[in-house]
């Protein structure tokens, strides 16, 4: 298994471990009520971050395993949380599930917005792991200017959509696109190989490779949707 291959497990281990964790506190909720968002939150949220640090530490590895040195250690604060989210405190965005809930039991039923809401905060928290690593690729970059951009790899088992992106070459400022439950990650190029301006692409808002269109999320930045699709912005992911 190549050392990238090792990577993305590893993410995905992390990935699925958080969220299992924050299910199991979403099914001991009695009712889904107001009153308990706020406390179930404050469950969940140490949980959620501490899989966002450990998903920055694996990033950090990696990337210097990659380039040959030793990790340089990543300001954790600013790659968890609402740091990730522009802003956005954890306590809306995990609070958006109980919300899915009541908003739709009145046409689908009461056992059907549960699962939807479940499967909601499930995408959130997974989300909320990826953003930290991909984000930890970028604070990586500013301190390595020996890094000029990164190849999207794709995950063994990515979607059609990424298979298009796989291999694709960016600047080290470019934050590789996300979709729900993705798995794909980045390897860093180094300056040494040579690499000129034209052996890159962007992943800037409005760029198209084959039916993917990168749009901009206003709080996961650039993600990846379907060229015939109607994107309308944040509601159409997590």
């Amino acid at each position: 298994m190549s050392l990238t291959a090792v990577y993305q497990h590893e993410l995905k281990k992390t990935r699925t471990a958080v969220a299992n964790a924050v299910k199991l506190h979403w099914h001991q909720l009695p009712d889904y009520r107001d009153s308990q968002v706020q406390p179930f939150v404050e469950r969940v949220v140490p949980i959620i971050e501490a899989g966002q640090r450990r998903a920055i530490t694996l990033t950090d590895a990696y990337i210097s395993r990659k380039m040959g040195v030793q990790p340089i250690g990543l300001d954790l604060a600013a790659l968890t949380g609402a740091a990730v989210r522009g802003g956005v405190d954890p306590l809306i965005v995990y609070a958006r599930p109980f919300t899915t809930l009541w908003t739709s039991v009145a046409t689908i039923g009461y056992a059907q917005a549960l699962l939807k809401a479940t499967n909601r905060l499930l995408s959130t928290t997974e989300m909320d792991v990826t953003l930290s690593a991909r984000n930890a690729s970028l604070a990586y970059a500013k301190e390595t200017p020996s890094i000029v951009g990164w190849q999207r790899v794709a995950d063994a088992s990515c979607c059609d959509f990424c298979q298009m992106l796989d291999g694709v070459k960016v600047g080290a400022e470019d934050a590789s696109p996300l979709h729900n439950n993705c798995g794909c990650t980045v390897e860093p190029l180094d300056a040494s190989a040579g690499y000129s301006s034209e052996d890159f692409v962007s992943f800037a808002p409005g760029s198209d490779f084959g039916d993917v269109l990168i749009q901009e999320h206003g709080e996961l930045g650039p993600v990846i949707t379907n060229k015939d699709d109607n994107f309308t912005g944040p509601n159409d992911l997590q």
